[in-house]
């Protein structure tokens, strides 16, 4: 990342522990699928 950018660019990544302990399994979709979902459902 170039230097100038790291002070303006923020990366958040959440824990999915306390989610998994309840009882979620579910996957999540990769980011090529929820690009491609979301069009589809933008455009019809």
């Amino acid at each position: 990342m170039p230097p100038a950018c790291k002070t303006s660019i923020s990366f958040t990544e959440a824990s999915l522990d306390n989610l998994r302990q309840a009882g979620d399994d579910a996957e999540f979709m990769s980011l090529e699928r929820a690009v491609g979902d979301y069009v589809k459902n933008l455009f019809g």
